[in-house]
């Protein structure tokens, strides 16, 4: 009984790799059953179904079919072109290879269809490899449209559109929309039939949209529009001279302050990095009141010079500020663009430049 389970076992095996090996061997058998004899470098043909194949192209799809990697509806498609050029019938090719006769004559009709501009590419072409991609695209697929789109265009339109309103406009005591209350918005007003949030986030990340985001602007609230264009345009012709400016010993200098800026100081000092072990720092500090920060941008080299730090912002610091900047250029000359904060343009700093 045992020896019976594995001779049982040995001839299992053994159809399992002829099944494996057979797609090939089909084919090669439908290039050399034809039957027909070539001449002047084609192939025979016989039946209706018959097409008419150069030696260069029976050469290419033989590679194609002996190809060890290559994807088995092209082995199968290049096969199938191989036997109906070996003079096989429509019947004979798609019982050799288990498939349909109108599978057979799909691939026959589109191989005629693309016959005369093979034959041109293969005059013009002296490459096989160009000439084999080709081929291969004579084999793939024909473009199909999908599934149909579950929303129209307009409707992905209006959805947009209300991501970009605010919620107040609809009645929703929130400040910023979620997909959740958009897709309930959406429902409500009747864009959609049905919608899901993660759709929602999905048609606004493909239109960019971030409704959940937000930054802060200052709007500009001149008393005088006309006036204050004139300043902008100053600033923005000194910003544009300031290489030029800083090559004739210049200095274009912007300078502004940071307020409020916390002196923390942990309680414990920081571990640092081991082995599967990230640095780690004490999560409870000790406040050391706030400090201003007095910085001095200079345009032409992009460069932050001569910085202040303080308790205080006052007259007499900002001045201290301005004199130890331009004390590392005596000689040279300075011109600093400034907001209309009071402490700018005090009496002290006046009379000091004056």
């Amino acid at each position: 009984m045992f020896g019976a389970m594995c001779d049982l076992l040995v001839d299992w095996g053994r159809q399992v790799m002829v099944s494996v090996l057979e797609g090939p061997r089909q084919v090669l058998e439908a290039m050399s059953c034809g039957g027909g004899a070539e001449s002047s470098g084609q192939s025979g043909s016989a039946g209706a179904a018959a097409i008419s194949l150069t030696a260069r192209q029976r050469r290419l799809l033989e590679g194609i079919v002996r190809r060890a990697t290559g994807a088995q509806r092209l082995v199968r498609r290049a096969g199938i072109i191989l036997g109906l050029g070996a003079g096989q019938s429509a019947q004979q090719v798609a019982k050799r290879f288990g498939v349909e006769r109108q599978t057979v004559y799909k691939w026959w009709h589109r191989w005629r269809a693309q016959s005369g501009r093979l034959q041109e590419l293969e005059a013009q072409e002296p490459r096989d490899k160009r000439l084999g991609a080709v081929l291969e695209q004579v084999f793939m697929d024909a473009y199909r449209s999908g599934k149909p789109a579950t929303f129209t265009p307009e409707q992905i339109v209006k959805l947009v559109a209300l991501a970009c309103e605010h919620p107040k406009a609809s009645g929703r005591p929130i400040s910023r929309w979620s997909s959740k209350e958009l897709a309930a918005e959406a429902l409500k007003r009747g864009l959609v039939e049905r919608i899901s949030r993660a759709t929602v986030s999905r048609l606004l990340k493909e239109a960019r949209i971030k409704p959940h985001l937000s930054r802060y602007w200052l709007n500009a609230q001149p008393q005088d529009e006309s006036a204050f264009d004139a300043q902008v345009r100053a600033v923005c012709a000194i910003y544009r001279q300031a290489p030029e400016l800083h090559r004739q010993g210049i200095h274009v200098v912007c300078t502004d302050e940071k307020t409020g800026i916390q002196a923390l100081e942990h309680k414990s000092p920081a571990k640092g990095v081991k082995p599967g072990w990230v640095a780690r720092f004490e999560y409870e500090y000790q406040r050391h009141g706030t400090l201003c920060l007095m910085a001095n941008f200079e345009v032409a080299t992009g460069q932050i010079i001569v910085p202040s730090i303080g308790p205080t912002r006052t007259e007499q610091d900002f001045l201290a500020h301005i004199q130890r900047t331009v004390a590392t250029d005596p000689n040279g000359q300075w011109l600093f663009v400034l907001d209309n904060l009071n402490t700018h343009q005090s009496a002290s700093l006046v009379q000091w430049i004056a």
